[in-house]
């Protein structure tokens, strides 16, 4: 922080998305720096950057956990969809139905399936979907969905040492239905917005709360 910080501009390094990316991520940001860095970072994306994403690998990975965090999960589905260079939008745009190794079509592409930009998938795993191990190898989970507005459902599942955790929500009618699947032997929570935290059994269970 002491090295890479410039606190006239509230931005590390070279002012990049990256650069207040990861800080924001490890926790390398002072609590009284936080808010402005990541009001910076907001106007990045959004001003400099015309809401395109503008990170490569490591920034990618943490991009879409950043944004969440800081209550911009529509930034995030905003930034996935922009059918312009560079982004996944541009891709699909494209007729992508895997990852290219680089945002671009041109220019020493040697892969169009590759793992490079695959970090976005955890923040649908972790944010959207909110499935998140508190404790070492899935033994205890936390269910903490972030629901963007534009977003109307969002299914994640993944395969834990004691079987599978599945979450699946969607938006209908002024309400938001939200199954989950939790493995057996595993202590679980679900933690909704305005809502006390609410453990949960093992198997299929459903909640319904209002939508915001």
């Amino acid at each position: 922080h002491k090295r890479f910080y410039h606190p006239d501009t509230h931005t590390y390094g070279d002012g990049s998305q990256t650069t207040a990316v990861l800080p924001l991520a490890f926790g390398i940001v002072p609590s009284e720096c936080r808010a402005a860095v990541a009001d910076q970072l907001l106007r990045t994306i959004r001003e400099k950057d015309a809401c395109h994403v503008n990170t490569g690998i490591y920034g990618t990975r943490y991009l879409g956990d950043v944004l969440c965090d800081l209550g911009e999960s529509d930034l995030f589905v905003r930034l996935c969809n922009q059918p312009d260079y560079p982004g996944f939008g541009y891709m699909r745009a494209r007729g992508a139905t895997t990852l290219w190794e680089q945002w671009t079509y041109k220019g020493g592409m040697n892969s169009h399936n590759h793992a490079m930009f695959s970090g976005a998938a955890h923040t649908l795993m972790t944010r959207l979907g909110g499935i998140r191990p508190t404790a070492p190898g899935y033994a205890a989970i936390e269910i903490k969905p972030t629901m963007p507005s534009m977003l109307d459902w969002v299914e994640a599942s993944r395969m834990t040492p004691h079987g599978r955790v599945a979450v699946a929500w969607k938006r209908t009618n002024g309400k938001i239905t939200l199954d989950v699947t939790v493995p057996p032997f595993t202590p679980a929570v679900l933690r909704l917005p305005g809502q006390p935290d609410r453990p949960l059994a093992a198997g299929n269970q459903q909640v319904q709360i209002e939508s915001h």
